[in-house]
């Protein structure tokens, strides 16, 4: 009888420990699925706390030089040594330069929300230009309220209407 007593009594260690070692799977799996659940919480939530505009790709517009290619509508040509342009530069955020084709310009701009722009009354050199589109890019640029890069093409919008396309030539290459 003492044979099967001592039996029960090893099985009895043996359900208890087999028992504890479930209990320890049970909790580490409960303590990594905590952990997984705490991590994709706190990246939810820390999206939905973000509550500033972004930009939408806009360090795009600092990585290119915008040759003019396109002005109400009408294809622009342009010569070697005098292109309109524009220059965003990364150091100076809100600082826009360039050329009008004859004339060096330079002033503000203003990102804000979504692909929102809004260029400064911008100052000009005062050469005298014949057969350029200058004052017809001085005020397009004074409409534009939005902007988008499209195939490294940026295009600039007064609402929907597009007033101006400039073609992207990374800065350092030639045009």
């Amino acid at each position: 009888m003492w044979f099967l007593t001592g039996t029960k009594k090893i099985n009895h260690k043996l359900l208890n420990s087999t028992t504890m070692y479930f209990d320890y799977k049970i909790n580490i799996y409960a303590i990594k699925l905590f952990a997984v659940l705490s991590i994709v919480y706190s990246c939810h939530h820390t999206h939905i706390m973000n509550t500033q505009p972004i930009h939408s790709g806009s360090e795009m517009l600092y990585q290119y030089k915008w040759n003019l290619a396109e002005l109400n509508g009408e294809k622009v040509t342009t010569d070697s040594t005098n292109n309109a342009h524009l220059l965003f530069y990364p150091g100076k955020v809100n600082s826009v330069s360039g050329s009008t084709g004859c004339n060096r310009l330079t002033g503000t701009i203003e990102l804000s929300g979504v692909n929102k722009i809004k260029f400064s009354p911008l100052a000009t050199t005062k050469m005298a230009c014949q057969g350029q589109n200058e004052s017809q890019f001085l005020i397009a640029l004074a409409q534009v309220n939005k902007w988008s890069i499209i195939n490294s093409q940026l295009l600039l919008n007064n609402g929907n209407i597009l007033v101006a396309k400039l073609q992207g030539v990374a800065v350092g290459q030639p045009k």
